[in-house]
């Protein structure tokens, strides 16, 4: 009998930079958020933890239309 161990990726928009760590226990998320008055693009990034096969913690607004919404996220 098989058993799924760990999390799944998390579903982004094409905006959003995913990186996991080696044993893919934390996730960093990154997002450019769009350019700000001074002319220059912000960069927001959040850390998200793998446990009991979900993903949990805190990811901002990225923009308006980001899959990345709220303020936790448990897959």
């Amino acid at each position: 009998m098989w058993s799924v161990v760990g999390c799944p990726d998390l579903q982004t928009n094409a905006d959003v930079d995913v990186q996991y760590s080696a044993d893919r226990s934390v996730a960093a998320v990154t997002c450019r958020r769009p350019l700000d008055a001074g002319g220059e693009t912000t960069v927001a990034s959040w850390r998200l933890a793998c446990s009991d096969r979900g993903w949990h913690g805190y990811i901002g607004n990225c923009t308006a239309g980001s899959a990345l919404l709220g303020t936790s996220h448990h897959c």
